[in-house]
């Protein structure tokens, strides 16, 4: 029988932004509306892009990953962060991997075969689209 694992939306903490069905694996978030604090030049958070050595400003607010492990899907879910919304799907996809990418608009896009997953709809009917 499936574990049922919400996922909180990064704009509205506590608010449910989809319920996945997992038999086996892991989901792992990453977001970067998290572990945020004041910095000289601005707000940081704790997602590092290793091209700039600054906190990752790209386009992404969050992204969650259903994998094989924790720790994979840990890695990705950073990963895709920090790449982007194009570059970040492609490293999903590319790794057999599926997921949900939370731009900073708002829209929600779904990577992979997501849909296999879902115990309730996504919001506002899912890919590309804002809720």
């Amino acid at each position: 029988e499936d574990w049922v694992v919400a996922v909180d939306d990064p704009f509205e903490p506590g608010r449910d932004l989809v319920l996945l069905g997992v038999a086996s694996g892991a989901v792992a978030t990453s977001a970067r509306t998290r572990r945020r604090w004041g910095h000289g030049v601005g707000a940081a958070h704790h997602l590092i892009d290793p091209c700039t050595g600054r906190p990752a400003a790209n386009g992404l607010a969050a992204v969650t990953v259903v994998a094989g492990s924790a720790a994979a899907g840990e890695v990705h879910a950073k990963a895709a962060l920090v790449a982007g919304p194009v570059r970040g799907r492609a490293l999903l996809e590319s790794a057999g991997l599926c997921g949900l990418l939370v731009h900073d608009d708002a829209s929600v896009e779904v990577a992979g075969d997501l849909e296999a997953f879902l115990a309730g709809p996504l919001p506002a009917g899912g890919e590309g689209s804002s809720r």
